[in-house]
């Protein structure tokens, strides 16, 4: 199915770049992805962070951040993602963050467990997209995806309503990651979705070390995924983005890696990294309190032979191609 949200062909909107980078020049990105603190209320058994043996002590200083906004805006920033690491929320200062934010001009999006939705809503006023982390149809797999009490699921789905009733033009969406615990419940979860009166569902599989533990399901889960296809109407989307089942794992189809050059990742520890897969593992790409000095620095494209799995490759391939000089009979459309 084609899903725009998830275009590889994005970039082609920021046709100045792409020329300046075709003619050796550098970049700044267009959208930056700031964890702002590693701590995080709930216990999921996925957890990346956790994986990457982040202790859930680091978070972001609120005026070296507003700092480092306040200048990638008039470099060119065009849209930031607050997300995790831990839950964005947790932030002391979120309030005057999105405030701050709002300021700026800048477009922001918010990825979120939902556990403080009903307290935090109401600050949301203007955000692009909401995605909340449920994972889950029912109280019982819930807690055991999130290793929290079965009641947080209704806190959850409550602040999820409340944020729908007060943010009509923004879009919110319930992801789910798939995981052999909670698999048979992919066609509740699209109605529960729809239910709620929500923009979108998506599903993604689990990723790094525990990924082989899906690999059994795979097939189930592809059936089951193109089942709940059939539920998607106009107003309501369901991502399946079933390529990233299988795609990512079969190796990359380019040697370099553009993304960093678009995407700035930030982790809460304050420096950046070439991408979410690689945050904390990385060699740092430099620091918050010292963009300017990253950018040069990050100017060239990455190679991929040492990467992990990453469905980022169709932007790659693509942005490679438009960069390409002398394609071949570009006349012939």
């Amino acid at each position: 199915m084609n899903f725009e949200e998830y275009s590889p062909y994005k970039v082609a909107h920021h046709l100045e770049r792409l020329r300046t980078l075709r003619s050796g020049g550098e970049i700044f990105p267009v959208f930056v992805q700031a964890d702002l603190l590693d701590a995080c209320n709930f216990h999921c058994f996925y957890c990346s962070t956790r994986e990457q043996g982040v202790t859930g002590k680091n978070m972001l200083d609120f005026e070296k951040l507003k700092d480092f906004l306040s200048f990638a805006s008039k470099r060119g920033l065009k849209a930031v993602e607050y997300t995790g690491g831990g839950e964005p929320t947790l932030f002391p200062h979120f309030k005057e963050l999105l405030d701050f934010t709002r300021t700026l001009g800048l477009e922001f999006a918010l990825v979120t467990n939902g556990s403080r939705l009903l307290d935090v809503a109401e600050y949301l006023g203007g955000a692009s997209w909401i995605r909340v982390s449920v994972d889950a149809a029912s109280p019982e797999v819930f807690s055991s995806v999130h290793g929290v009490s079965p009641r947080v699921f209704s806190r959850v789905i409550d602040g999820i309503k409340k944020a729908r009733d007060l943010l009509p033009e923004t879009t919110i969406g319930l992801s789910f990651v798939v995981t052999p615990r909670n698999l048979h419940e992919i066609p509740a979860f699209v109605d529960l979705g729809l239910s709620l009166g929500v923009d979108n569902v998506r599903f993604t599989p689990l990723y790094g070390k525990l990924h082989r533990t899906l690999e059994p399901f795979v097939e189930n889960v592809l059936e089951l995924l193109e089942e709940v296809e059939s539920k998607e109407t106009k107003r309501f989307r369901v991502f399946t983005l079933k390529r990233r089942f299988t795609e990512p794992w079969r190796g990359h189809k380019t040697e370099r890696c553009y993304y960093p050059l678009f995407v700035a990742t930030l982790a809460a520890d304050g420096n950046f990294y070439p991408c979410c897969a690689l945050k904390n593992i990385s060699t740092p790409l430099g620091s918050y309190t010292t963009p300017d000095c990253l950018w040069r620095g990050v100017k060239d494209a990455l190679p991929t032979a040492s990467c992990p799995p990453c469905w980022m490759d169709d932007k790659n391939e693509f942005i490679s191609y438009i960069l390409k000089e002398n394609p071949k009979h570009v006349n012939f459309v």
